[in-house]
């Protein structure tokens, strides 16, 4: 199985963290890392996999003024060294050339300052939701890793950058949740509508959300939910209407 890599990357941080990812993902895949200037649509073909990654700059992805902004730093901080892949284009223009790949897995990654996310912002979500737009499952959440005030990686963050590889390369995210659950932070609600669901299809009493949740795993729940929503589909307007009537009533 083929996987890529394809970072942006201002001053080196980026740029290894994608290689930690890549040795992370090795243990399955065969994998090449690009810099977001060599990586061409001939790389994108037989593909199992795509990791794309970048620096986070005014809060998202970085643009031509925040790249010459970055690279004014070099004139302040002397230990400052341009990473020689810096080209005047970057992720944002890359993703936006990115043809559509139906189905395709994909996993987002940033670097960015320590501090509260709300603060600093993150690259790796506005990438992730161009993959999505671009046809790609996520199969991992995206992830930050973090840079001091002198613009070095934490001690421990290659270190998290090649788990987080492995992670993708089994299909779960860090958090040890697996591709296959395919909910999140939503689960219970999933749980809950699916049963509501059935027991006003049946006519019956409609138990309490707690109840619910404690009686049904949420795989079969999550089952319920998709056959209960195709249900729906085939409804047609007149049991529709009847349905409507009688909860009114």
């Amino acid at each position: 199985m083929k996987a890529l890599v394809v970072y942006e990357s201002m001053f080196g941080n980026t740029r290894e963290v994608a290689e930690r990812i890549a040795r992370g993902l090795g243990n399955t895949y065969e994998v090449t890392v690009s810099s977001v200037d060599e990586a061409t649509p001939a790389e994108l073909t037989g593909l199992d996999l795509l990791v794309v990654g970048g620096p986070t700059h005014t809060h998202g992805m970085t643009s031509s003024m925040s790249r010459t902004a970055a690279l004014e730093q070099v004139d302040q901080d002397p230990e400052l060294n341009p990473d020689p892949h810096v080209s005047d284009s970057g992720l944002r223009e890359w993703l936006a050339d990115l043809p559509k790949h139906s189905r395709l897995r994909a996993a987002a990654f940033d670097t960015r300052a320590d501090g509260p996310a709300a603060l600093t912002g993150r690259a790796s979500k506005s990438i992730g939701r161009r993959l999505r737009h671009h046809g790609c499952d996520l199969i991992v959440d995206p992830e930050s890793f973090l840079v001091d005030k002198a613009n070095r990686l934490l001690l421990t963050e290659l270190t998290r950058a090649q788990r987080w590889g492995e992670a993708a390369r089994l299909g779960r995210d860090v958090s040890g949740r697996s591709e296959s659950a395919g909910f999140r932070w939503w689960m219970p609600l999933v749980v809950v509508a699916a049963r509501r669901r059935r027991c006003r299809r049946h006519g019956r009493a409609v138990p309490h959300p707690r109840r619910i949740r404690e009686a049904r795993p949420v795989e079969e729940a999550v089952e319920d939910f998709r056959s209960s929503t195709d249900d729906a589909a085939d409804v047609g307007p007149h049991r529709a209407s009847t349905n409507f009537e009688g909860r009114r009533k």
